[in-house]
């Protein structure tokens, strides 16, 4: 019955095990694309948001530090290809939540590409306080990688959230240090690339001549430049700088040329027009200044009005993240009551399982020990038939055996009188209140007290004398535990019972019958052969 109950249990465990993994390769899975998706550019979008939540949401529960971590920044990748800025921020933030950066194991690469993430999104947010914080986390995890390239290109990013706080001292301080680190490791290329923005500065400050060593540095040494000295696809707003540099130098047909160069890229449009505004009224060409300020009042407010357009979608966006989170919470609680009551279900299920299958196990052992009782009664039943047969056979001889035949009434009149005493006594000693005392505090694992002992022995020199009297004769030649053994496995408590009550082990048990069946009846050498030997005796 144990092996069968173990059966079932192990049972159990495997389907709730198989029904775990699956769901475990499900998400690893999903996010095995997404992480593809994001890394070749393509837009996390058509409802892949929900499926990472709910991976998340997994993740939460049953994953690794790491796990959890590039949940949560997937998730965000998915916000940020849907416009939704303060979903995906809060998602990057919670994936910093989860790292584990104590750890040995903790993955520092994609923590950083989480920071990275984050600086780009606060700069698009004009946020320029929160970006130099992230940046700032984000180099320290390149120094403790020993990364020394993303350290240095950390440090140059600071310099642009310095410019957009207007701390052109502090930005320019970056840039120089971000130069010197460069030139430091051997990379010069990027050391040199690093000029733009200080021309820009220096020409602002009306520094002029260092503004034109800068520029022929940057424009000889930082591989930008293609032969026929046009820059590199998204550094076009250098064109503004250096015409710029031409206007604060009067030389304005050069400056006219690098502006109109200029308005070839739209993003740089309203630099190029306000340069030209710029040219020609020096040139006093009247008309054409008027032209180009007209053109750079409309990009000014083309801009104003792109500008208005974003904070509306940004308020939009932010609107819909906190009904968002709102609906989300809500879920979320309705999926936890639905998981705790499948769960009370399932564990009231087990529960009502393990009682049917400790009910069948009390059934059988009854069933065995009413099962010994008859066939010892049976056995008892079966030696007064015969002796009743000799008998009626030796009356039939009654003048030659009279003696026998007083023999066998006797012995009949003893058997009869020892069934009769047997069935008393054990249906007195079981139907009596120390008796079940007794089995309840085996039930229970609480020792007898002295009282208790008392009792249990008056009451068997009442019923049970044969065995009263055994009990005293073999007293001196057993331990105290010996003793309750004897008495206990009298009144048919199991070994295992004892053990608990006597505060021993069942091996123990075990071996203290195996000893008392050799020592008092000379024959069997099992413990049930001593319960048996002690159970015969009234």
């Amino acid at each position: 019955m144990k092996r069968e109950f173990g059966c079932i249990l192990l049972f159990l465990l495997l389907l709730f095990t198989a029904c775990d993994g699956e769901r475990s390769r499900e998400m690893s899975a999903l996010l095995d694309r997404a992480d593809s998706l994001n890394r070749a550019y393509v837009p996390m979008t058509g409802g892949l948001d929900s499926l990472l939540r709910d991976a998340a949401d997994y993740y939460d529960r049953h994953g690794s530090a790491n796990e959890q971590m590039r949940a949560h920044y997937l998730l965000g990748c998915a916000y940020r290809d849907m416009g939704e800025a303060p979903a995906a921020l809060q998602s990057y933030q919670d994936a910093v939540d989860r790292a584990d950066t104590t750890s040995t194991d903790c993955d520092i690469k994609r923590l950083m590409s989480v920071y990275g993430q984050m600086a780009t999104l606060f700069n698009m947010q004009n946020l320029p306080t929160d970006e130099i914080e992230t940046i700032n986390m984000r180099g320290k995890l390149a120094l403790k990688m020993k990364d020394t390239m993303q350290y240095i290109r950390n440090t140059e990013m600071l310099a642009r959230s310095y410019y957009l706080l207007d701390d052109t001292t502090k930005a320019i301080e970056t840039l120089q240090k971000a130069k010197d680190l460069y030139t430091r490791y051997g990379y010069t290329q990027e050391a040199v690339s690093t000029n733009a923005l200080l021309i820009s500065f220096c020409i602002n400050r009306g520094q002029l001549s260092e503004a034109g060593k800068i520029m022929h540095e940057f424009e000889t040494k930082s591989g930008l430049f293609d032969e026929n000295g046009n820059i590199a696809r998204g550094r076009e707003i250098y064109y503004s700088f250096k015409g710029n540099y031409y206007i604060a130098q009067h030389q304005l047909d050069s400056a006219e040329h690098y502006m109109r160069i200029l308005l070839k890229y739209e993003p740089f449009r309203g630099n190029a027009y306000r340069g030209l505004m710029h040219i020609y009224r020096y040139k006093e060409n009247v008309d054409s200044t008027n032209y180009y300020s007209s053109l750079f009042e409309k990009e000014i407010d083309k801009r104003n009005n792109s500008v208005r357009t974003e904070a509306v979608h940004r308020l939009s966006s932010l609107y819909k993240y906190q009904r968002f989170q709102r609906i989300t919470a809500e879920e979320t609680l309705a999926l936890t009551q639905t998981r705790a009551q499948r769960n009370s279900y399932a564990f009231l299920l087990i529960i009502v399982l393990l009682l049917f299958l400790w009910g069948i196990w009390m059934y059988r052992d009854v069933r065995n020990q009413r099962k010994k009782e008859l066939s010892e009664l049976h056995e008892s039943h079966e030696q007064l038939t015969k002796a009743r047969s000799e008998l009626v056979l030796l009356q039939q001889h009654e003048q030659d055996y009279r003696s026998l035949i007083a023999e066998k009434k006797e012995e009949i009149a003893l058997l009869e009188s020892k069934l009769n005493t047997r069935k008393s006594s054990e249906t007195l000693l079981k139907g009596s209140d120390i008796y079940e005392h007794f089995h309840s505090l085996a039930n229970t694992g609480r020792t007898p007290s002295n009282e208790d002992w008392e009792t249990l022995l008056s009451l068997m020199q009442d019923l049970m004398p044969g065995f009263y009297e055994f009990m005293a004769t073999h007293k001196h030649e057993m331990n105290t535990a010996e003793y309750y053994i004897c008495l206990l496995t009298r009144i048919y408590v199991t070994p295992k019972a004892i053990g608990t009550m006597l505060g021993t082990s069942a091996p123990y048990i075990s071996k203290v019958r195996r000893e008392m069946t050799k020592r008092f009846f000379k024959e069997g050498e099992k413990p049930s052969d001593f319960d048996k030997q002690i159970c015969e005796i009234i």
